[in-house]
């Protein structure tokens, strides 16, 4: 059931992010935290450089 809704975000939120600045694709499949797989199935985003994550908007 996890992976069908991560399907569904991956599909309904693809257009608005690929608008913001410095993505360039978006999917679905397995987090991976640190460079190893977890067993969280997810929405992934790639990007061309990961920035801090308080540059996006996010407190450290």
């Amino acid at each position: 059931m996890h992976q069908m809704k991560a399907v569904g975000a991956a599909r309904n939120g693809r257009e608005h992010l690929l608008k913001l600045p410095g993505v360039i694709g978006v999917g679905h499949g397995w987090k991976r935290t640190a460079g190893r797989k977890t067993d969280t199935y997810a929405v992934v985003v790639y990007v061309r450089e990961k920035l801090a994550m308080w540059i996006s908007g996010t407190s450290p």
